[in-house]
């Protein structure tokens, strides 16, 4: 008796810590669960999904209509796919990156359309590019070549992801011509969605503060004449990406010039 009794102390103190082994493997498994929905496919090391802000729908008709277009990818470019839902971060004061390419380019009227501003849901997957490497780096999870130009294979991003976002600072990365990683066509920060995402969304006042400066900036750059419908001091093109330009200075500085 002796003999187990002295036995039964140590083995005590084993049991209790399998107990407590046992018991906290149990507490990071539920954790892990929970954040299941909330991890980024892919990474090395799991990480936070990305948080997006509200985001502007421009659109052409009153009532928007829940739906997302199947993603395909277009044979003959690698800049952009065929079908998906397109966002811009909505922006109380600028409407969006959309909003302020669309007015520098005199395209689409937005002042002109409706605005939805659409609530994403948190458990929303998206791939975020914030630089070069980022694009680099999903390119090389999910490549696709199109002649001798390398680039994303959407259908396959939309199968681990709900949405592709590029960022102010990734749009500013990428978009350059040099030889290397580069989304040709992106004009500004923007969403691809891949599909329907969203908890609420709801209309919203047009606003583009100093639209009118921006208006006569492009008339002035490129000599605009109503008498004969002619640019007499630049190409329309190069007023209007000079005046794009202008609007990004001014966001990276906070004011206008």
């Amino acid at each position: 008796m002796q003999k187990w009794s002295s036995r039964i102390g140590p083995l005590r103190t084993i049991f209790a810590i399998l107990v407590l082994w046992a018991f906290e493997m149990t507490r990071t498994r539920e954790k892990f669960v929970k954040k299941a929905d909330c991890i980024e496919i892919g990474k090395s090391q799991a990480q936070p999904c990305f948080r997006l802000g509200p985001q502007l729908r421009v659109h052409s008709e009153a009532i928007l209509d829940p739906k997302v277009w199947p993603i395909r990818n277009d044979p003959k470019t690698i800049t952009k796919p065929r079908g998906g839902f397109w966002t811009s971060t909505y922006d109380a004061d600028g409407g969006s990156g959309w909003v302020r390419w669309c007015v520098a380019f005199r395209y689409n009227e937005p002042l002109d359309l409706y605005w939805i501003v659409l609530s994403p849901s948190t458990s929303a997957k998206v791939a975020v590019i914030d630089s070069a490497a980022d694009l680099m780096e999903l390119t090389d999870r999910y490549p696709m070549v199109v002649g001798r130009r390398s680039g994303l294979d959407f259908e396959r991003l939309a199968d681990d992801y709900d949405a592709l976002h590029l960022t102010h600072e990734g749009y500013l990365r990428t978009r350059s011509t040099r030889r290397g990683p580069r989304l040709t066509g992106w004009d500004c920060e923007s969403t691809l969605w891949f599909r329907w995402m969203f908890t609420e969304w709801h209309d919203v006042q047009r606003s583009f503060l100093n639209a009118g400066r921006f208006d006569d900036l492009w008339l002035t750059l490129s000599g605009w004449s109503a008498d004969d419908y002619r640019c007499h001091r630049m190409p329309e093109d190069k007023a209007s990406k000079k005046v794009y330009e202008s609007m990004l200075r001014e966001m990276a500085g906070g004011g206008h010039e």
